[in-house]
């Protein structure tokens, strides 16, 4: 009667031990899922975002980019290309006084070095040559800060004032 008593002891012993650890893998499972779909909505959240800040590059007016300290251009919207004539393929990765003149190339990084020294936003001016003449913006530039707070790229949103300057000396006139 004792080996009987002693398999059955062994068997219910293994049994609530193969019980334990399945429960224990059912639990981490739905923690796993929860982790999961938190994840996914979180990419979720993400790529919409994405998209939106795609749909403000690519439709608005406006000239914006992204140049790194080294004046090296990481981000070119749609309407950069437009107004320097050349496509992203061309822009990014290059230095500015390789895409414009040395002129318009020096004024920028000046304006670059002073974000960078300020570590605040500026306000500029700027005009840029184009087909049909001498064309002014005005440049909201800012600081992009790493997770450390320190600033590793200038952006730059630069709206063309030019027809409203030009209505404003019509109207001195």
């Amino acid at each position: 009667a004792g080996i009987y008593v002693s398999e059955l002891g062994t068997a219910l012993l293994v049994t609530g031990t193969i019980s334990f650890f399945a429960v224990l893998v059912l639990i981490y499972a739905n923690s796993l899922n929860k982790v999961d779909l938190e994840r996914k909505r979180a990419e979720f959240i993400l790529r919409r975002y994405q998209e939106q800040l795609e749909a403000i590059l690519a439709n608005t007016g406006a000239v914006i980019y992204i140049y790194d300290v080294d004046g090296t251009s990481m981000l070119v919207n749609k309407q950069f290309e437009k107004v320097f004539r050349k496509s992203s393929s061309e822009v990014l990765g290059k230095k500015i006084h390789e895409i414009s003149d040395s002129r318009f190339a020096k004024n920028i990084q000046e304006s670059h070095y002073r974000v960078i020294q300020g570590r605040m936003p500026v306000v500029v001016e700027e005009e840029i040559q184009e087909d049909d003449g001498l064309h002014a913006f005005i440049s909201n530039k800012f600081p992009i800060f790493d997770e450390n707070g320190i600033p590793y790229a200038i952006g730059a949103i630069s709206t063309d004032i030019t027809d409203m300057k030009r209505m404003h000396e019509e109207l001195k006139e």
